[in-house]
């Protein structure tokens, strides 16, 4: 089957193998190239069809759109054309991305403009929706963690999407999610952020957007009330209070269908009608979401002594391998744990109170994400393994180096945060040495040796007896 181009064609359906419209006479070859096989969609400017090129080996398909102003006002067409031409424009600045369809060609015919990009195989999440129904809390955080990096592309290219919502997000064949049609996008600089005309979908649009001053943010919360309409399976002009600006999304969730309040704490701030109020970048969202999904884990971390203190922002740190913040978090939190202002220097005693259960969670931690090269046992390996000599174990670590042919040591401002430094080298904690060195500091391990020893002897018989 081949479908005709023609917009005034009454029977635009004909058969394979036919190279002029049955019904009107047009070649259905459009630009020598491109024959469409199906119509995708049609709205009040123009038409979407899928295609073949027939100058690919593979008969490769492709999304074509076509350009349709109708009876518009000079002005409003001459705006028309340009969002039209806008698009291919940004699609082809963006280049190639897994996430995004490719332009391939931009052209006019016959007094008309047509756009040609790649076919998404694959349902939008719209459909998805329909036929699946609402989604859990594990699809939603899938739809933020595919999405907000794509996101950020955008906005790292000055480019604002204006029109995110389940029907522009297709869920391809292998899975992956795809962000569609940049008809609405438009190239953002400080010098466009002003009210203009009112661009996108009503339902999914923030505050500033509706009076046509769109801003990357805005995206944000677009995707934030493609999100709630996809757990409740509601519209969200039925869950969203325009008086006060509010959404009702917690009341219109399907029974069975639980949000942590971690995610539902995060959809609010990706949907406040103040642009300052909500997250500005997508990574800003990714962190909370990451943190808040780290948390729930850490609570399993070591169950037989429950902890008093909150590890998600030292898991989230070891988890993107910034140690040096992950190393301030673990002195920071043996500081609570001892019930010590932040940033106190910790003595011999100090060491030796530490809570076993918060010094397991601390070192599990750094084990876990360091693949056992960083943490409080693989010092002790070395300093047991160094006979207790604590120079040999400093310089095995690189606590001590050598400088001019010589060895001295290191101070804090030297520490290697990397994932290439010394084993046993982290964590630092520079609460443990007083002038910030390790200088004459060997009572300090000692008695951290004995403390974590100590505590995996009370867990070995802690878990002989569990059992």
């Amino acid at each position: 089957m081949s479908y005709c181009f023609n917009p005034a064609c009454p029977q635009p359906v004909n058969p394979n193998k036919v190279t002029h419209c049955l019904a009107c006479g047009s070649s259905l070859l459009l630009r020598n190239r491109y024959v469409a096989i199906k119509a995708l969609g049609k709205g009040g400017f123009g038409r979407t069809f899928l295609a073949v090129d027939i100058d690919m080996p593979s008969r490769l398909k492709v999304v074509i759109k076509q350009f349709l102003p109708g009876s518009l006002p000079q002005e409003m067409l001459e705006k028309s054309i340009k969002m039209f031409q806008q698009e291919a424009v940004l699609l082809e600045k963006l280049g190639r991305h897994p996430q995004i369809p490719t332009l391939y060609a931009y052209f006019t015919m016959r007094n008309q403009y047509y756009l040609v990009m790649e076919f998404i195989d694959g349902k939008d999440l719209l459909k998805e929706l329909e036929t699946l129904g609402a989604f859990n809390q594990d699809k939603a955080i899938e739809l933020l963690k595919g999405l907000l990096p794509v996101i950020d592309f955008l906005h790292g290219h000055n480019v604002i999407h204006r029109d995110i919502k389940p029907a522009n997000i297709i869920r391809s064949s292998n899975g992956q999610l795809v962000l569609v049609d940049f008809g609405a996008a438009k190239q953002f600089t400080e010098a466009t952020a002003q009210a203009g005309t009112m661009i996108g979908s009503m339902e999914y649009v923030p505050p500033e957007q509706v009076i046509g001053n769109a801003v990357p943010a805005s995206d944000l919360y677009s995707l934030g009330a493609t999100c709630v309409h996809l757990i409740t399976g509601k519209k969200p002009s039925t869950i969203r209070d325009l008086y006060t600006d509010t959404w009702k999304w917690r009341e219109n969730l399907p029974p069975g269908n639980e949000i942590d309040d971690f995610l539902g704490q995060i959809l609010d701030k990706m949907l406040q009608g103040a642009v300052l109020d909500r997250y500005q970048k997508g990574a800003e969202v990714l962190k909370d979401l990451e943190i808040g999904i780290l948390r729930q884990q850490s609570k399993a971390m070591v169950d037989w002594y429950p902890s008093k203190l909150d590890f998600a922002k030292l898991e989230y740190a070891l988890s993107i391998g910034d140690f040096k913040s992950a190393d301030q978090e673990t002195w920071n939190l043996i500081c609570r744990a001892l019930g010590r202002p932040l940033g106190s220097k910790l003595s011999e005693r100090d060491v030796a109170r530490i809570p076993c259960n918060e010094l397991l969670n601390l070192d599990s931690l750094w084990l876990r994400y360091s693949n056992n090269r960083f943490g409080f046992t693989v010092k002790c390996e070395i300093y047991e393994a160094e006979g207790k000599n604590y120079r040999a174990f400093c310089e095995k670590i690189g606590y001590r180096v050598k400088r001019g042919g010589s060895m001295g040591w290191i101070s804090g401002n030297r520490i290697n945060y990397s994932q290439e430094a010394p084993k046993g080298h982290l964590p630092w904690v520079s609460g443990f040495y007083e002038a910030d060195s390790p200088f004459g500091q060997e009572g300090v391990i000692r008695e951290l040796v004995t403390a974590v020893r100590t505590c995996q002897r009370k867990l070995s018989r802690f878990s002989v007896v569990s059992l």
